[in-house]
């Protein structure tokens, strides 16, 4: 069904290289990280004064975000299958079972409440409305929580293939045609 998104994912990992698309997915995450830091504290003191600059850092943030997800997915679909499987023969086979597992699921809320925010910014009077300021404020702040899980989650991941290559299991890549 979606054969055609992983040929194009595969030419993609080619062109660019899967470590290189693993650098550019966290270092993406955590550029967006950067940005919602700075955007948080910018909302303690959210006004008319800062309301543009907030706006700019909400999209900063958010496209940053989609773009960590975008090159992880082009990663994932094609390449990460024999690594999994490697990861899973390892004496760090938690690595893929609890971590990856629970990785995807914190990153796709994390991205859906960093459009939310986008969303939100762009389309309220959250300076002027307190209530809106308090949800943007949880929000943002639950974005930051979960990127830092995320982070270090996609470490321990990294760190369980390390362990397998060491332990000589063997991830077995199809070839790239």
């Amino acid at each position: 069904m979606a054969g055609w998104l992983v040929d194009l994912s595969r030419a993609i990992g080619n062109a660019i290289g899967p470590d290189n698309l693993i650098l550019a997915h966290a270092g993406f995450g955590a550029i967006a990280g950067i940005f919602a830091l700075w955007l948080l504290g910018e909302m303690f003191h959210a006004s008319e004064e800062n309301k543009s600059r907030i706006q700019y850092l909400a999209l900063l943030m958010g496209i940053f975000t989609w773009l960590a997800y975008i090159f992880g997915g082009i990663f994932y679909m094609p390449f990460y299958g024999p690594d999994k499987d490697a990861i899973k023969k390892s004496s760090w086979d938690f690595g893929h079972k609890i971590f990856m597992e629970t990785k995807e699921h914190m990153f796709f809320m994390a991205l859906l409440l960093v459009t939310f925010v986008v969303i939100v910014v762009y389309t309220t009077d959250f300076t002027a409305n307190e209530g809106m300021k308090k949800v943007l404020l949880y929000s943002i702040g639950t974005i930051i929580v979960l990127g830092f899980l995320v982070e270090i989650f996609g470490a321990i991941i990294s760190f369980s293939y390390r362990v397998a290559l060491e332990e000589g299991v063997t991830a077995i890549l199809l070839p790239l045609l």
